[in-house]
């Protein structure tokens, strides 16, 4: 594949992760975002204590919230019950009270389970973003200088048309590379930011710090 092909590719890829970025961001899809080779919006999203974010998405679950109040008040009801312990009526009651409250108290902590796996998934998922663009970084750099010593020996005839080409294109693959994944990253960030966001109505301690240079 060409290097006017790949780069080609690349602006294209580029524009698709822009309009899904002006999406989460509730930009105007068609609005232009600043992309060169200094100029990706990368932010890097650091949490201080996701245990606090866990309690409050917990804290603000609407159906934990539900069913914590419906055992609150099966409990009342078996502590009423028990007062007429004594009447066989009763420990018929007290039996169906009992499996309600094992029932409820299974549920709650079922959701509060999957309300902890699906915060740590995806903040696991942000985590695996942040590495591969640091390891596409990494290769960007190995081709660069690989790329610019192939250069200067192409131009003194000491390498071939092929190798120089190879060298180049490696260049440009890498660059691609390196560039979907700091979007990636950045599209992971936003999407991030606003579960937490929803599920807890404010970021707690969450923050989010400029992970590049301009």
């Amino acid at each position: 594949m060409s290097t006017a092909v790949n780069l080609l590719t690349a602006e294209n890829s580029l524009k698709d992760y822009q309009r899904k970025i002006n999406l989460l961001t509730s930009t105007d899809i068609n609005q232009q975002i600043e992309i060169s080779y200094m100029g990706v919006p990368i932010k890097e999203y650091s949490v201080d204590d996701i245990e606090s974010i866990k309690i409050k998405m917990i804290e603000n679950s609407y159906q934990i919230v539900i069913m914590d109040q419906e055992l609150e008040y099966t409990k009342v009801e078996k502590d009423l019950k028990n007062r007429f312990s004594g009447y066989s009526s009763y420990k018929v009651e007290l039996e169906q009270l009992n499996d309600t409250i094992d029932k409820l108290t299974y549920q709650i902590e079922n959701k509060k389970n999957d309300v902890k796996y699906q915060l740590y998934s995806k903040y696991n998922s942000l985590l695996e973003k942040d590495d591969e663009m640091e390891i596409k970084s990494l290769e960007l750099q190995i081709a660069e200088n690989n790329y610019n010593v192939a250069k200067v020996k192409y131009e003194n005839g000491l390498v071939s048309d092929f190798d120089y080409i190879e060298a180049q294109q490696k260049y440009t693959d890498d660059w691609l590379a390196h560039r979907t994944a700091q979007v990636e990253y950045y599209v992971a960030v936003k999407e991030f930011e606003g579960f937490v966001e929803l599920n807890t109505l404010d970021l707690g301690k969450a923050k989010i710090d400029d992970k590049l240079d301009y």
